[in-house]
């Protein structure tokens, strides 16, 4: 991640895996309380929108346009947060936005992460559908604690490549 130091211009922050591991922890408890929330308050037209963006996010994938899907990802993810009508977790979330942002570009990048992903989010949305909020939650948290861990490995690899052993 590029990072503006004042008067000194910008560098390149890599993350070691500690910060990723906490990074993830964080979020994977912010947005398990969002989507257990999201179960109990989401409306009629918000789980259409999330199953039209569904579908709209398996096209991307399908043709392979990445970019389309990194948003797709972040707006299913930002509409379930909306979801659970909880002024104080977008604030939350935001502080971790921007770094969250930059290793989701690294998991897209990670043989069948994307494919998954998809899956699990239209398994979320059932369960979202059904107002299951406790076997939402449990898949949210492996949602994105397997995310995590193919990262983890992700950086492994990479790093052994080039040498830093960073995520």
């Amino acid at each position: 991640m590029a990072i503006k130091v004042p008067y000194q211009g910008w560098f390149v922050r890599e993350y070691t895996e500690q910060q990723v591991r906490e990074l993830y922890e964080l979020r994977a408890a912010i947005e398990c309380f969002s989507v257990r929330l999201a179960c109990r308050r989401i409306t009629a037209e918000e789980m259409t929108w999330l199953r039209q963006h569904q579908a709209t996010g398996e096209a991307a994938l399908a043709a392979g346009d990445m970019d389309a899907y990194r948003i797709y990802n972040r707006d299913l993810h930002a509409a379930i947060m909306k979801a659970a009508r909880n002024s104080y977790l977008f604030p939350m979330m935001g502080q971790l936005s921007l770094q969250s942002e930059v290793l989701m570009a690294k998991t897209i990048r990670i043989t069948g992460r994307p494919m998954r992903t998809i899956e699990e989010h239209h398994q979320l949305l059932e369960l979202i559908d059904q107002r299951d909020g406790k076997a939402a939650e449990r898949l949210m948290e492996h949602h994105i604690l397997s995310a995590l861990e193919d990262i983890i490995r992700w950086g492994q690899t990479s790093g052994a490549q080039n040498g830093d052993g960073n995520a």
